[in-house]
């Protein structure tokens, strides 16, 4: 019984995980078309809440998904598909800290992260900018396109891992 509770928490922490990565995914073609300068603002609006749902969801469903793998049968075809989830779920972070982390130092310069209110796009919108010129200077798009595209597998991946978890319970 305790395996099968386990089997949904995992599946529930992993669609927390896929929902963050697959709305960067739909953001995607919006967010190519803007400049610079509202592409700021719109990251600033965006990354609290991305930050809640992969600093809760992500990490959570790596733990429930080891746990998961401590009690299944290494010889059935259920701990592969959760191995297989678990591989998926360690990409995503790999990615994360590896390519996105280092820009999203970039997004959150300058920010009080404890204060929700330091979020707001209208709050003194053109000095925070300002402290941007530093990433403009680095060869924007091409920057913006890695975080962007490497969103794009981030929800690949996690796509690949709640489709194992789900299977994998019916073994």
């Amino acid at each position: 019984m305790y395996h099968h509770l386990l089997q949904v928490l995992c599946i529930i922490l992993t669609a927390i995980a896929m929902a963050s990565s697959v709305a960067h995914a739909i953001e995607l073609p919006g967010e190519l078309q803007l400049s610079v300068e509202p592409y700021y603002v719109v990251q600033s609006i965006y990354y609290p809440g991305f930050t809640v749902g992969g600093m809760i969801g992500e990490p959570a469903a790596i733990v429930a998904t080891v746990m998961l793998l401590l009690f299944a049968s290494p010889n059935g075809a259920a701990f592969w598909l959760a191995a297989g989830a678990l591989f998926a779920l360690a990409g995503m972070q790999g990615l994360f800290w590896w390519r996105v982390q280092p820009l999203n130092k970039v997004w959150r310069k300058g920010r009080d992260m404890r204060r929700s209110a330091s979020w707001r796009a209208d709050k003194g919108r053109k000095s925070e900018f300002a402290q941007f010129g530093e990433f403009i200077n680095q060869n924007w798009p091409q920057l913006r396109n890695q975080w962007e595209h490497i969103h794009l597998v981030r929800a690949g991946l996690a796509m690949l891992a709640l489709i194992l978890l789900i299977v994998s319970v019916n073994f």
